[in-house]
């Protein structure tokens, strides 16, 4: 008697069901032993190499740019200090006559060295002094616009936002040996930070405008007109500023482009590389 033809006596394997499970192990010990084979390919082997160098170079960008923020706050805190206020406007009348009258020839020469107009009765005014030497080294001044006229709204249609919430910005001011260079960018290079001398940052004029919308922040005014010339105009855009054209470019010593931007506009894109000075300003001008 054939055993194999004797259904009933002798169990004979599922040939299908056995095929199926020693493909689903083959294929299983398959893909296990691909993945092996995978990690010590020497192309993938590669790939880790370069993943590993992804994360150092990570690791590295992240602490280079955080001894970056930390050099910036301790620089422009070792160096100045933000102050505002009436009581500061002798020191921004001097740096003006400095820089307008006796550097740049564009309002003529006081005996006593204060530049200074009708528009300073309305304005508050802010300095920035070298920690070092106390002097003043930068100004700028915010004229009020809630119950004076704008001498900005000679070029422009008369503004119809709430004028107590409005301010024109006029009489920037940088002595010379802290103005523009040819290298200046407004960005910060880490590269730079164990040079000084290197500094490509133009950390004095940063300074003075985000003192600036301190204290306009502090005043509660959100809309901040300007006759700009074209490079500052630049400037502001790169500190997060969103110029609004408003007027035709006017001939004001200099081609100007009126122009007004929004100041919790401004606060809210500020580039990171500002944040360690605008906290600093904030502080000194004791902004809550």
């Amino acid at each position: 008697m054939n055993p194999l033809k004797d259904s009933e006596s002798h169990w004979v394997p599922n040939t299908v069901e056995w095929e199926k499970d020693t493909l689903l192990s083959h294929g299983l010990l398959a893909s296990i032993e691909k993945r092996i084979s995978d990690i010590f390919d020497k192309k993938n082997i590669s790939k880790i190499h370069k993943g590993i160098k992804y994360i150092q170079n990570t690791v590295k960008w992240i602490v280079r740019y955080t001894v970056t923020l930390l050099t910036l706050k301790e620089k422009f805190e070792s160096n100045y200090i933000a102050c505002a206020w009436v009581d500061f406007m002798d020191a921004a009348a001097r740096v003006r006559h400095k820089v307008f009258c006796q550097e740049k020839g564009w309002e003529e020469v006081q005996t006593d060295e204060l530049e200074i107009d009708e528009n300073d009765e309305h304005a508050i005014p802010i300095v920035l002094l070298d920690k070092n030497s106390s002097n003043p080294i930068a100004c700028v001044r915010l004229i009020l616009a809630d119950l004076w006229d704008l001498p900005v709204e000679q070029y422009i249609e008369p503004i119809e936002v709430d004028r107590k919430r409005s301010a024109e910005v006029s009489r920037l001011a940088v002595i010379y040996g802290f103005r523009r260079r040819k290298v200046e960018v407004w960005k910060v290079f880490p590269e730079d930070i164990p040079d000084p001398i290197r500094w490509r940052f133009p950390i004095v004029k940063v300074g003075v405008f985000l003192s600036l919308i301190s204290v306009a922040r502090q005043n509660n005014i959100e809309h901040l007109y300007f006759l700009v010339e074209p490079s500052l105009l630049k400037n502001l855009k790169d500190l997060g500023a969103k110029p609004v054209q408003i007027g035709d470019p006017v001939d004001h010593k200099w081609i100007r482009v009126p122009c007004m931007i929004s100041v919790s506009e401004m606060i809210d894109n500020l580039p990171w590389w500002s944040r360690p000075i605008w906290n600093s300003v904030c502080q000194q001008l004791h902004e809550k």
